[in-house]
This record gives C-alpha cells, structure tokens and sequence, in this order.
C-alpha cells in the first residue's frame, strides 16, 4: 500500500511533524515543490477568482493521486486564506477519496525572557498531533 504524506502548508514541518508523519506514510512531499504553490500561497481576494483557484488546486491533487500511484494521501491543511480554505472545504466532493485531510494540533506555551532590563514574552506553538478531518 503506497502512503504519501502531502504537507500543503506554507511552512516547512517540524522534527516533530516529520517524525509522526514518517510514521503515516512513506514518501514526504511538499507543496513548495510544486508550481502550483505560487498560486495558492498568496490567494486573491475576489471570490470568483478564489472558487476558481479552488478548482485549479483541486484538480492538481487529484492528478498528483493519480500519478504518485497512491492509496492513501495524508493532506496536511491549511493553506490560502480562510476564505480559500473555506471555499475548498466546501468543494471537497470534488476532491479525490483517497484523500485523508489533517490538521496540526499544536499547544500555545508562553516563554520569557531578560534582555537588557526588559522581559521579552513570546508564545511558541509546540506540535503534539494531527487531527483528522472528517469529511
């Protein structure tokens, strides 16, 4: 059975996504390397070309399934603006089954720290899982 985990977001995974996803599936693939990432990274905002950009990424998975020869594609979301996501979410009958669309779950630490008499307060996202989405 040919896994594939296809991380669509803008972001490189973390060692600890990459850990987990190794565990889902064997081949790692990246949005970024393909054309079609220039299109859906920086999303228009008239909805017609939205639907329209929805349609075009789409039709790239569902050519990329086909063509990887896989059984499973682990589909690692978001990407776009909410409004695209949206739009895709809502087209996801268009969209081949052997699709599997997760979500990372990450938890919101509070880190402090002293520089020049100043306390310096970050939040930093700490992955602990994907979440499938059901569809």
């Amino acid at each position: 059975m040919r896994k594939i985990f296809f991380n669509a977001t803008q972001h490189v995974l973390t060692e600890l996504q990459m850990t987990e996803a190794n565990k889902m599936a064997s081949v790692i693939r990246n949005i970024q390397e393909f054309p079609i990432f220039e299109n859906v990274k920086e999303t228009p905002d008239d909805p017609e070309e939205i639907n329209k950009l929805v349609l075009e990424f789409i039709n790239f998975l569902n050519s990329f399934v086909n063509k990887e020869g896989a059984d499973t594609v682990y589909l690692h979301l978001p990407i776009g603006s909410p409004y695209f996501l949206a739009t895709f979410i809502k087209n996801l009958q268009y969209l081949d089954k052997r699709y599997c669309i997760l979500f990372s779950h990450t938890k919101r630490k509070s880190v402090e720290k002293m520089e020049d008499n100043k306390v310096i307060k970050t939040k930093v996202f700490e992955f602990e899982k994907f979440i499938e989405f059901k569809y």
